[in-house]
């Protein structure tokens, strides 16, 4: 799973922030909209996707260098989930490496 915040402009009607995470074996984007690019929208995705796929053995997520994706609120809800995964999937976190930022295969679903 990739996660992306795109955040879309339109003259004087205002922004939008959606949060979304592409399924590659599939190419399946879940996504919602948010108030903020944060932790808790980060959260909000995790908790979206463990229920989506709640009969999966490992949840993988890969972003990039955003200081959300690896603040101590997530890593702390990642081993939560990790310590009952008996229960739900185990996330496994795959950050990008920084320079690397073209293998966030979701930006190309959001810049055509």
């Amino acid at each position: 799973m990739r996660t992306l915040y795109a955040q879309f402009e339109h003259n004087s009607k205002g922004w939008l922030i959606a949060t979304a995470a592409l399924e590659l074996s599939r190419n399946r984007v879940t996504h919602f909209y948010s108030r903020a690019k944060n932790t808790a929208e980060i959260i909000r995705m995790a908790e979206t996707l463990l229920e989506e796929y709640y009969d999966a053995r490992s949840l993988y997520l890969s972003w990039g260098a955003a200081s959300w994706h690896m603040s101590k609120e997530l890593l702390a809800f990642v081993e939560d989930n990790n310590a009952k995964a008996h229960c739900s999937p185990r996330i496994e976190l795959v950050p990008l490496p920084a320079p690397a930022q073209f293998l966030n295969v979701i930006d190309s679903v959001f810049s055509g």
